[in-house]
């Protein structure tokens, strides 16, 4: 829904912005499948991790398993995150041409390649704490979280949006917040209650 809006509201600037708005989201999700990668490697190991802390904290004992593969998580999210950013910057600044011949539209594409870029840089990190909190099953704050971030960017894109390169910064606006929306529910799960 959210990136559909993002379209939607991508096409109110014209033509060209649209154009843009499309060529920069295949670049974004070509680079995104990396966090997703991320996320499906937190669904994967973290369920068994969080059910031997439950289990090892009802013996007095402690477990920091969780917590390790949260902080391996997080770098590895970090690295990844650079990564694209600094792909995805080059790509949109440096081979436009390969997209299309139109010279606005390949300089529109490098004016808004640095948020891309941002979004990119944070969308690895979001992935992992999602992936945790599916893991662990904390589906009715995963759901709370995702209606005030939907809702917080649909109105970032009807309110606030008032250029193309708005519709960019909505995006970064959304995958900050879900950043702090996931991140201390996450971190404090995989905490030792020792």
């Amino acid at each position: 829904m959210g990136y559909s809006a993002m379209t939607i509201r991508s096409g109110t600037f014209g033509l060209v912005s649209l154009a843009c708005h499309n060529i920069l989201m295949r670049i974004f999700f070509f680079f995104a499948t990396i966090g997703d990668g991320i996320s499906h490697s937190a669904q994967t190991f973290m369920p068994g991790l969080l059910y031997q802390k439950r289990q090892l904290e009802k013996q007095g004992m402690r477990s920091l398993t969780a917590r390790y593969l949260l902080k391996r998580l997080i770098l590895m999210s970090t690295i990844a995150g650079v990564v694209n950013s600094i792909f995805s910057k080059f790509i949109a600044n440096n081979a436009g041409s390969a997209f299309t011949t139109d010279a606005s539209l390949v300089s529109l594409m490098s004016e808004v390649s640095p948020f891309m870029g941002i979004a990119l840089l944070i969308h690895p990190l979001t992935m992992a704490f999602e992936g945790s909190i599916v893991a662990g099953r904390n589906l009715k704050k995963l759901l709370g979280t995702y209606v005030f971030s939907v809702l917080l960017l649909l109105a970032q894109l009807k309110f606030a949006c008032t250029e193309f390169v708005g519709v960019w910064h909505a995006i970064v606006l959304f995958q900050a917040v879900r950043i702090l929306q996931f991140g201390p529910l996450v971190w404090k799960r995989t905490a030792s209650n020792l």
